[in-house]
C-alpha cells in the first residue's frame, strides 16, 4: 500500500496543505512496516493482524419522531409508534391562488436566508409573499380509520383543528355513533 502511495502523482495523493514533509511521513511508515515485518502474531494481544478499520464506539441514536403539529411525538407504551403519531403530514400548496403563481421577493427574512440570495439555507421556507391562502391536503393523505385516500369523491376528507387527524366524515360517524354534527367546516382552507 504504501509503495501505491509512492507511486500515486503529486496531484493524486490529497496531501494536506498543513503536512510539512509528506515524503518522510512515506518513509517513517515504511519503516514502521518493515521493522515489524517479521513479528509473530502469537505475541500479540489478539493473535491476528489488523488489516481492517477497528468499529466506531459512537452510539447511534434513533431519529426522533414527529406529530403532523410538528412537535416531538410521545412515546409509545406498546413499544411501536401508531401510524397518525410517525406520519408527518404538511400542507400543499394550491397552485391556483394569487401568491403561489408569485416569484420571490428577495427581501423578507425567509428569501434573505435562501441560498439563492446569497443565505444559508438553514430556515428553509418560503417567501412570505407566496404562503398560500387556500393550502390543501397533500395527494398520499389517507383516513386514519380506513387508511384509504380521497378515490370515490374528492374533497371527502377532512382535517380535524384540534387533532390534525385525516379522516372521512362516514368514517367520523362509525367511530362516533352519537356524533349528531358534522362539525365546523372551515371553506377557507
Amino acid at each position: 500500500m504504501i509503495e501505491w502511495l509512492e507511486d500515486l502523482p503529486p496531484s493524486k495523493k490529497g496531501i494536506p496543505k498543513d503536512l510539512i514533509d509528506p515524503e518522510g511521513v512515506l518513509r517513517e511508515a515504511k519503516q514502521l512496516v518493515m521493522d515489524h515485518l517479521q513479528d509473530n502474531a502469537q505475541l500479540a494481544i489478539t493473535g491476528e493482524a489488523i488489516t481492517y478499520w477497528p468499529p466506531s464506539k459512537k452510539v447511534i441514536k434513533p431519529k426522533k419522531q414527529y406529530t403532523s403539529t410538528g412537535q416531538k411525538a410521545p412515546k409509545a407504551t406498546k413499544g411501536k409508534l401508531q401510524k397518525s403519531e410517525v406520519v408527518r403530514r404538511r400542507r400543499t400548496r394550491c397552485k391556483k391562488c394569487e401568491p403561489c403563481t408569485r416569484s420571490d421577493c428577495g427581501e423578507c427574512n425567509f428569501c434573505k436566508d435562501m441560498k439563492k440570495f446569497g443565505g444559508s439555507g438553514r430556515m428553509k421556507q418560503c417567501c412570505k409573499s407566496k404562503q398560500c391562502l387556500s393550502p390543501v391536503l397533500p395527494h398520499n393523505a389517507t383516513c386514519l380509520m380506513c387508511n384509504k385516500a380521497d378515490q370515490p369523491e374528492p374533497n371527502q376528507l377532512m382535517e380535524c383543528s384540534l387533532c390534525w387527524e385525516i379522516i372521512h366524515v362516514p368514517c367520523l360517524h362509525q367511530k362516533y355513533e352519537n356524533l349528531n354534527s358534522e362539525g365546523v367546516i372551515n371553506e377557507d382552507i
